[in-house]
């Protein structure tokens, strides 16, 4: 895979530059921010996952942030474990009809059977967020960042 080319599809719905693009830089992310192979491997993983998402949603997704670099993280209000710096992460809205609230909502029942984790950013926010960490036992799936 070209991980230069962001037109280049990861999986059917999620390309290269959803999974790269830097808003605040206005770039790619590259191997000079600290792309590696094993963040790759994370990305093509939560890819995956979000054409479950999707599949579940019934609608196109749109994509705020998947990869962030550790400095850009850290820029934009991450926190220095950020799970985006790994890949494993992706803040969303769907395209259509659906609010961040509903989306939460149909996602919640889901979360075990996908595998994922999705932050209670409150009501009214304006993205969600999913991501493939897995939580350590005794701690829920629908967390408070």
């Amino acid at each position: 895979m070209d991980w230069t080319d962001k037109t280049q599809h990861v999986s059917p719905h999620f390309t290269v530059e959803d999974c790269l693009w830097l808003h605040t830089w206005g770039k790619l992310a590259s191997e000079t921010d600290g792309l590696t192979d094993e963040i790759k491997t994370n990305l093509i993983l939560t890819c995956n996952k979000m054409e479950l998402v999707r599949d579940i949603l019934g609608t196109p997704i749109h994509v705020h942030s998947m990869y962030r670099p550790p400095a850009y993280s850290l820029l934009v209000g991450g926190s220095e474990t950020d799970v985006h710096t790994k890949g494993m992460a992706c803040d969303f809205e769907a395209v259509y009809a659906l609010s961040c609230d509903q989306i939460k909502a149909l996602l919640l029942p889901h979360l075990d059977l996908l595998g994922l984790r999705m932050e209670d950013n409150g009501v009214g926010a304006g993205w969600v967020h999913i991501d493939t960490k897995i939580p350590l036992p005794g701690h829920v799936r629908f967390f408070k960042p």
